[in-house]
């Protein structure tokens, strides 16, 4: 039986929910918005996501009226999570499934207040949406701010990760739809967001949202929180050992560190679901069924640990589809064409990289410290899409939580690439290392 996502939504407790909904965005985007310094920066970004996120709502409402696929398999978990939470139905074990019954309860939570309405849960993703253009705002300020540069070069980093951020086709496409995708970017961004305002202020709050955006990550996508949980830690220990001096002993250090917290975030996510390589070879080879596969992907059923699956998967991940696997299905079109963005963000979000971290060790290392959270948080993201991921239909779909570590950088890398070499230079920086830096910059 189709759902229409329209049902209810004209109802007076659909209408007063999105009301709530609206308001408590304008107070978030309030919140983050005043502790920036380019505060008028984000006025015409914002316009740009309210304009493009409602037209795709409508379009989406339009053309697709009906819930589908894994829309219909929400809105049924929700449905019963609001007769358990109204005392209506007896909770069986493993209806929700685990390390992600977290979202099947929200939805059951807002169906318990307004009725099984499944628009309301589009207008809030529409609203989260939204507010990623001011979050990855302030990260990108954040980011430029600790490297010191000029302001017209901060300004254009910011322009460009609020207006790239609005205008990803896969983010719009994605976003009015009843799926965990867009809360869970917005749960990233805020983790990041959190973590470096914790840097750089000490204040208890942001250590309170840190938490508290994790700890939802891991009841929607346990695995993702679990990583991230692990990518906190992992960024702080880094963002320290950057600031010994001698390479060699920076490398003797760093890498078993990354061996021991990926060892232990591995645990800690097959600690909540069990995952052997079986199992995972079996998913992958039944995701490699669809039009949209790996090419090759039917091999996994063969491998011999883990690691194979991950070797195989990741730079498919990272970089595909490739042009041989390329082919004329409506997914395979719409990941070719959503890869333009995504390489685009990689370019400019890590050329730039290799000239900054060699410039800013030692003494200039906690320049550093916003750089190498992003970073940890990118590697972790494509780590754990890298392991679930079989086919170019879900790569797209999981991508987009990478988006939000690195958009900022590649606004950085676009300010840097696109700035007068003497205006990039970081304004505190003179004599030599300015020199090693504008060498970098090149």
């Amino acid at each position: 039986m189709k759902t229409s996502a329209l049902m209810g939504a004209i109802s007076f407790e659909s209408i007063s929910a999105c009301i709530l909904i609206a308001a408590l965005s304008i107070v978030i985007y309030a919140v983050v918005v005043g502790g920036m310094k380019g505060k008028k920066l984000v006025q015409a970004p914002i316009f740009l996501s309210i304009f493009i996120s409602l037209g795709s709502l409508m379009l989406r409402l339009v053309m697709f009226p009906r819930l589908e696929n894994d829309e219909l398999s929400w809105h049924r978990q929700g449905t019963v999570a609001a007769k358990v939470i109204l005392g209506q139905q007896q909770l069986k074990e493993g209806v929700f499934g685990i390390g992600k019954a977290g979202y099947s309860w929200l939805v059951g939570a807002m169906y318990s207040v307004v009725g099984e309405i499944p628009f309301v849960m589009l207008f809030l993703n529409t609203c989260l949406f939204i507010l990623l253009v001011p979050l990855l705002m302030a990260i990108a300020e954040n980011l430029t701010a600790s490297l010191d540069l000029d302001p017209n070069v901060q300004a254009r980093a910011l322009r460009f990760s609020g207006f790239f951020i609005a205008a990803v086709p896969t983010i719009v496409f994605w976003t009015p739809r009843l799926l965990r995708e867009t809360l869970t970017m917005f749960l990233i961004a805020v983790a990041i967001y959190s973590l470096l305002k914790l840097i750089e202020t000490k204040h208890f709050g942001f250590l309170v949202s840190l938490g508290l955006s994790i700890s939802v990550l891991i009841t929607i996508r346990a695995q993702i929180g679990i990583g991230l949980a692990a990518a906190v830690a992992l960024a702080m220990a880094v963002s320290s050992i950057l600031k010994i001096r001698g390479a060699l002993t920076r490398t003797l250090v760093l890498v078993p560190l990354i061996v021991i917290f990926g060892l232990l975030a591995w645990n800690g996510a097959t600690s909540i679901r069990d995952i052997d390589l079986k199992q995972t070879a079996a998913a992958n080879r039944e995701l490699a069924s669809a039009d949209s596969a790996f090419s090759g992907a039917e091999s996994l059923g063969q491998a011999n640990s883990i690691v194979d699956v991950l070797l195989f998967n990741f730079p498919r991940v990272l970089l595909g589809p490739f042009p041989n696997e390329v082919n004329p299905s409506g997914v395979m079109l719409l990941a070719t064409f959503s890869n333009f963005f995504w390489l685009l963000a990689l370019y400019f979000g890590l050329k730039k990289l290799p000239g900054l971290l060699s410039s800013n060790v030692g003494s200039e290392a906690k320049k550093l410290r916003s750089i190498v959270v992003l970073l940890v948080f990118f590697a972790v993201l494509i780590f754990m899409t890298s392991f679930s991921a079989g086919n170019y239909g879900l790569v797209i779909r999981m991508r987009l939580m990478s988006f939000v570590p690195i958009i900022p950088l590649a606004g950085l890398g676009f300010a840097l690439r696109y700035s007068n070499k003497k205006t990039a230079i970081p304004r505190s920086i003179k004599n030599e290392r300015s020199i090693k830096l504008e060498h970098a910059l090149r």
